[in-house]
């Protein structure tokens, strides 16, 4: 277990130098929220309502995606590729770890960074929110079954996310996949719009489909939009996608470094 501590601890450091990165995209998501906000105060000046959402619930949506995004983001892909195809996983597997826990580690620091770094900021603007709207009510057990869907959620997209890392054993460079993911999660995980936008019959077909676990499905039971009885069922098909893709991840990794061949010195 100390080794994995050690990776844990390593990571962690070494990303406290590009803080200021981190700020920087934090600052870009403020505005982001300040343009969407403005488009939906003119719709609303005509509806009380939209797709059932009231003008508290659609800001408070907005400015809790990229808060679940600090829980659930995984970004292993680019760089784990670039250490495939450049023969740097070499060292990795010399070393006496288990090659996807020492990359967990590296993934749970880059969650913990990012939630030491930005979580005050957007609980300040959490606060700042609730005082323009009047306050708005919060249950505390909704919030803590979307704080613990949002952990589960960030184990399946570590998977996910580490199935696009062995595709590097054949693809090379997977950036092009990264990307894809990240227009995906965009359109299918509730980032643009919540599921309720859409008719009935796509909102059939994205339910089917894990990503709505990224975002949406937190999001909604923070606002009241699914509730205790949908919870069995959430649990159920997040936990099905999880193994899906840890056995998928597995599969490729064994495949993979049957080809994988090291260059360099």
């Amino acid at each position: 277990m100390k080794k994995y501590l050690f990776i844990f601890k390593n990571h962690l450091l070494s990303m406290l130098e590009y803080r200021s990165e981190l700020v920087a995209s934090a600052v870009n998501q403020l505005i982001s929220f300040g343009v969407v906000i403005v488009l939906w105060l003119a719709v609303f000046r005509t509806n009380s309502s939209v797709a059932g959402y009231s003008f508290g619930q659609m800001a408070l949506y907005y400015l809790l995606i990229p808060f679940i995004g600090l829980l659930t983001q995984v970004q292993l892909s680019a760089k784990v590729g670039f250490e495939i195809k450049d023969g740097l996983l070499s060292s990795s597997l010399l070393k006496p770890f288990a090659i996807w826990l020492g990359y967990l580690m590296r993934a749970l620091a880059q969650c913990f960074y990012r939630l030491a770094i930005l979580l005050p900021f957007y609980v300040i603007l959490t606060v700042i929110l609730f005082k323009a709207l009047g306050g708005f009510k919060l249950d505390g057990s909704s919030v803590l079954i979307a704080l613990l869907l949002a952990m589960a959620g960030f184990m399946m997209h570590f998977f996910l996310d580490l199935c696009i890392c062995w595709l590097s054993f054949w693809a090379g460079d997977v950036w092009s996949f990264q990307h894809f993911k990240s227009i995906t999660f965009g359109i299918l995980g509730g980032v643009s719009f919540p599921f309720e936008f859409l008719p009935s019959t796509m909102q059939t077909v994205f339910n089917i489909l894990p990503f709505k676990f990224l975002f949406y499905v937190p999001l909604a039971y923070v606002l009241g939009k699914r509730g205790i009885a949908d919870l069995p069922m959430d649990c159920f098909q997040l936990g099905l996608w999880i193994l899906f893709f840890a056995v998928l991840s597995a599969a490729f990794w064994k495949k993979g470094v049957k080809v994988y061949e090291a260059y360099g010195n």
